[in-house]
């Protein structure tokens, strides 16, 4: 993203935060539930499509459903999720994933739905309230959505997701310190949201507190995550912006070859002269 532009680039990914878990294990055997439950989805496909539809159980129609939404396959899924219905399946489970299927389609009003069905049979639960949330950032409500994640964290202050959206409602609503506080505490919870410290240090960027955020861009991309580029290209804009022209330079240099388009733009419109020669270049040990 060129100099000068919103460089905040959050997207709220809904199958990262999936309801039911979704580890892998190196060999994995059994029934299709079983299957399911190790995150062998297409295997635990393949077991169910064995069988004729006419004679698939209700409660494996509503799996089949479970794992096609795994699969970013959202249309398909919401079908088998009223076929399930259709067939019979009564657990209220079927509201809460069907909701979230609908909220993938963007379908909001027919997800809060199912939503309210659900918390109405199984009250109190955070992630009823999370995913409420979800519904109301997407439709830009910030202020329902922060009240929500209120209550989600209150029922259960280490739903790491939930700090992770509130932060990304707080930053929209220009509360940028509140932000960086739940992006944190939303890492600190789940040590694999590297993209919630991205999106900390991104924030401090916006604040002008270039160092900090220096810091952080440089642990995201110590820590060897598959936002490396992203985290350089942040750090060569926060160097950038200090008047470090040959550090933001070298930044975007390794960002663009790890494929951040961004940063190769910006490396072709600041760090190159006329003739297509680098400006700036890498300092030996003995040039020092």
């Amino acid at each position: 993203m060129p100099i000068g532009s919103d460089n905040m680039r959050i997207t709220v990914l809904i199958f990262f935060f999936a309801v039911l878990s979704s580890s892998l294990h190196a060999q994995v055997s059994g029934s299709p539930m079983e299957l399911y439950a190790a995150g062998a989805y297409d295997r635990a496909l393949e077991a169910i499509s064995a069988q004729d539809d006419a004679d698939i159980s209700p409660q494996l129609l509503k799996l089949k459903a479970d794992c096609l939404q795994k699969k970013d396959e959202f249309s398909e899924a919401l079908d088998y999720y009223d076929r399930a219905k259709l067939r019979g399946y009564q657990a209220e489970d079927l509201y809460l994933n069907r909701g979230i299927c609908k909220i993938s389609l963007g379908q909001y009003e027919l997800a809060r739905l199912d939503l309210i069905h659900y918390s109405g049979a199984r009250p109190g639960e955070a992630k009823t309230y999370y995913w409420l949330a979800t519904i109301e950032y997407f439709e830009m409500n910030n202020r329902k959505s922060i009240q929500l994640l209120d209550e989600c964290v209150y029922i259960d202050s280490t739903y790491a997701a939930a700090y992770f959206l509130r932060a990304a409602n707080y930053r929209e609503t220009n509360k940028p310190t509140l932000a960086v506080e739940d992006f944190m505490m939303a890492y600190e919870l789940d040590a694999s949201l590297h993209r919630a410290k991205l999106y900390a240090a991104v924030v401090m960027l916006d604040m002008e507190h270039y160092q900090n955020a220096i810091e952080l861009f440089s642990e995201v991309n110590l820590e060897g995550s598959h936002i490396n580029a992203e985290a350089l290209y942040y750090r060569g804009e926060a160097r950038y912006r200090m008047h470090d022209f040959e550090g933001a330079c070298v930044d975007w240099s390794e960002a663009a070859a790890l494929g951040d388009v961004d940063a190769a733009e910006n490396y072709r419109r600041i760090c190159m002269d006329k003739k297509g020669s680098p400006k700036f270049k890498r300092r030996t040990f003995g040039e020092f």
